[in-house]
């Protein structure tokens, strides 16, 4: 059940003069075409963006590892297995039968794949719990970029992803997204006739859990605001055989 107070009243703002010139214009409408503008702020840049651009297929590789793990399929110790049991025109140590060359945070890492063994290198983990990306690119040309001598007919493979320490063995950790721990609506309670503060609520009340008696009645009760002229009501009822019902009042 949701109470909302809106209210409408006619409004007209006007340019203040500034001094030595005219005022052109005054504003009583909601809705203005403004002059066309011209941006010049730059995109905020992502490390992701360079793989991205030259990309064939993009791996998200935790999401890929979870899947895998909840088939009960075999879990992969390194990428190069992982892509061996994921990806069939990976074979040998080799993608399509060309040379691989790994880009890893946008900067040369080896020729191949890496496995669990280079997770000491400077430019970053190879453990597949800290890469979170995989992109391969199999244009042509795009290998000379990072390697100048190289023939330029490899597949390059982007890596994205962060060293994030070690980790007790058989944990497995997963995070899931979008879950925010519910929150009481606020609704104040005036126990006084007088309250120091004006109260702006547009909405009342709200309660998406309203329980009611056997014969469907509810009764809810709420404080008015200071500002509040009229009412539109709005309720959803849902039964426990999933029929649905709307009131607009």
């Amino acid at each position: 059940v949701m109470v909302d107070t809106t209210v409408t009243q006619p409004t007209q703002t006007r340019m203040e003069k500034p001094a030595g010139t005219e005022i052109k214009q005054v504003i009583g409408k909601k809705s203005h075409l403004l002059p066309e503008v011209e941006v010049k702020a730059k995109v905020p840049f992502r490390k992701e963006n360079e793989g991205l651009r030259d990309a064939n297929i993009v791996i998200d590789v935790p999401a890929l590892m979870d899947e895998r793990i909840d088939k009960g399929e075999f879990e992969a110790a390194d990428l190069p297995i992982l892509m061996y049991y994921t990806n069939p025109y990976y074979a040998n140590g080799r993608y399509k039968g060309r040379d691989i060359i790994t880009v890893y945070n946008n900067r040369f890492f080896c020729w191949g794949l890496p496995g669990n063994d280079t997770q000491g290198s400077s430019v970053g983990s190879t453990l597949l719990r800290d890469i979170e990306t995989v992109m391969i690119s199999e244009k042509p040309g795009v290998s000379l970029k990072y390697v100048p001598t190289a023939s330029g007919n490899e597949v390059v493979f982007f890596i994205y992803g962060s060293f994030k320490g070690k980790e007790p063995t058989g944990i497995r950790k997963t995070t899931f997204e979008g879950y925010s721990r519910p929150k009481a609506f606020f609704s104040p309670t005036y126990e006084k006739l007088e309250y120091p503060e004006k109260d702006h609520r547009r909405t009342l009340y709200w309660n998406p859990s309203v329980q009611t008696d056997k014969d469907g009645n509810a009764t809810v009760n709420f404080y008015n605001s200071s500002r509040c002229e009229r009412m539109a009501i709005d309720a959803e009822t849902v039964t426990e055989d999933g029929a649905i019902g709307v009131l607009s009042k």
